[in-house]
């Protein structure tokens, strides 16, 4: 609960910096990709999002869960892909790239396949 408060508090912090550096530099715009929710919901409904758990990580240290990230002597998950993290700190690939499409989805950016870029003016040769 603390911990969850602190990151609620350094995301509204941040997000109101971002519209001040805006509003402050009119050449440039900022914005600040608050993961927070899609990341709770992961969290809290990972079979939603075709995880099989979310509450230990694919990289662990057996039943001790020390507050380490991977180690050598750590074991490993048979599936990463099914486990929101890979370590006690990390989010695994599969929940990191759910996470981001998210972010792009919520900011409004297009997909890197979703271009919608105008197609080239074709060639045409100097007159001479």
């Amino acid at each position: 609960d603390k911990t969850n408060k602190l990151a609620l508090s350094f995301n509204q912090a941040t997000s109101k910096l971002m519209n001040q550096l805006s509003t402050n530099l009119p050449n440039a715009s900022y914005r600040f990709g608050d993961a927070y929710d899609v990341v709770n919901d992961v969290i809290t409904n990972p079979q939603k999002h075709g995880f099989n758990n979310s509450d230990s990580p694919c990289c662990s240290f057996g039943k001790i869960r020390p507050a380490l990230t991977c180690i050598p002597a750590s074991r490993l998950c048979k599936d990463r892909s099914k486990y929101v993290f890979w370590d006690e700190y990390h989010p695994s690939d599969s929940a990191n790239e759910l996470i981001a499409n998210e972010l792009i989805r919520k900011l409004g950016f297009l997909n890197v396949n979703d271009t919608n870029a105008p197609t080239p003016p074709p060639n045409i040769a100097p007159s001479s």
